[in-house]
């Protein structure tokens, strides 16, 4: 019913690849609400508030709307896109020129392709700990943006291990930016804009037979990008305790070994994996942003989700063969609102055309 809706990536830039007939939909809905209320004399000043409201909504993009880009380079930058494989949406590409800072073009470029937007995150839901993880590998890629924080060049090869972590293995620049740190490469480009790409990312599922629990006071994303290169995961929150060690005691190495995940997504909320875990007990970690809505289970028993790796998730099984189902489940209230919200665009499709035909034949008597 709405196409355009299979572009949106990006929960918090809804506006970006909206067409402009949504604006003038929702100014339609506002005046039939005016015919309505009960007190006319309150109309005007209801339709006032919510012009407003949709004014500031709008605000802080119109500038960079205002600046404007031509539509044939943003379509030939989209079909760079378009042509990334994206592993089943599971690899993430960076968008911004320069980088990462918002841009309404890039976001819309970014949506064109079948890899996710890895800056589209919001801070109130799956990106709470986003930013801590990929800021400082922005910092190490980029050492030209003055914007982020400045890596050593002894530490800028250790922090490229962040964006394998998150397999964010594209980055959508301008085409004059400065070049990025190795290892990344541009691959392809064109007069206005240039990917580039990690040769390689981390599995979007794997097993760690090591964990080392985060320490909150220190740099966390030093110490994954230190944990990654001896496969080990780092685990935060309360019940990470019982599954990581405390320090990093050398003779763990022997055993830092990673195990081979297969894994299945029958619907965006629902990722099943299957895991040989061996004699051991193993963290099957996920590259998908933690969130305490989601739920884990193995061999259908309730499983406790873990922080990992920073912003990802983990959760922990037993010696031997399991299967893990996670799955993402809102609070009943939020589901519900959900289900009110798609209601409301399947009647406002259902109720325009009754009210116009009701409307013609009051007229015509």
């Amino acid at each position: 019913m709405l196409p355009w809706l299979e572009l949106q990536r990006s929960p918090g830039h809804f506006f970006d690849v909206a067409h402009f007939w949504l604006a003038l939909l929702f100014a339609l809905a506002l005046l039939a609400l005016q015919r309505r209320i009960a007190r006319p004399a309150l109309a005007p000043w209801i339709a006032a508030a919510a012009t407003a409201a949709v004014v500031a909504d709008y605000w802080p993009s119109r500038s960079a709307f205002a600046a404007g880009a031509p539509m044939e380079s943003l379509r030939r930058a989209s079909e760079l896109v378009r042509s990334l494989p994206g592993e089943d949406g599971t690899l993430r590409i960076g968008a911004g020129m320069p980088f990462p800072s918002y841009v309404p073009a890039a976001s819309w470029i970014a949506a064109q392709g079948a890899v996710g937007h890895a800056w589209g995150w919001l801070s109130w839901r799956s990106g709470a700990h986003w930013g801590d993880l990929i800021d400082p590998a922005i910092g190490a890629a980029s050492p030209g943006d003055p914007n982020r924080r400045m890596a050593a060049e002894s530490e800028a090869a250790s922090l490229h291990a962040l964006f394998e972590v998150a397999r964010v293995r594209y980055w959508l620049r301008s085409s004059s930016a400065p070049p990025l740190r190795q290892p990344w490469q541009r691959v392809r480009s064109d007069r206005a804009v240039a990917i580039w790409e990690l040769p390689a990312v981390s599995p979007f599922a794997a097993g760690f037979r090591d964990a080392w629990l985060a320490d909150e006071s220190a740099d966390a994303a030093a110490l994954v990008a230190r944990a990654t290169a001896r496969n080990a995961l780092v685990v935060s929150g309360p019940e990470a305790e019982r599954f990581a060690s405390r320090g990093e005691g050398a003779a763990r190495n022997a055993r830092a070994t990673r195990v081979p995940v297969t894994y299945r997504r029958p619907q965006p909320e629902h990722i099943a994996l299957e895991v040989e875990a061996g004699a051991e007990p193993a963290l099957i970690f996920v590259s998908e942003g933690y969130h305490p809505w989601w739920r884990a289970s193995v061999d259908s028993t309730p499983a406790p989700v873990l922080r990992a790796q920073i912003a990802l998730l983990a959760v922990p099984v037993g010696p031997g063969s399991h299967r893990i189902d996670l799955h993402f489940a809102p609070p009943r209230l939020t589901a519900a609102a959900d289900r009110v919200t798609a209601l409301a665009w399947i009647a406002l499709a259902l109720g325009a055309p009754l009210a116009l035909w009701r409307h013609a034949r009051q007229g015509s008597r």
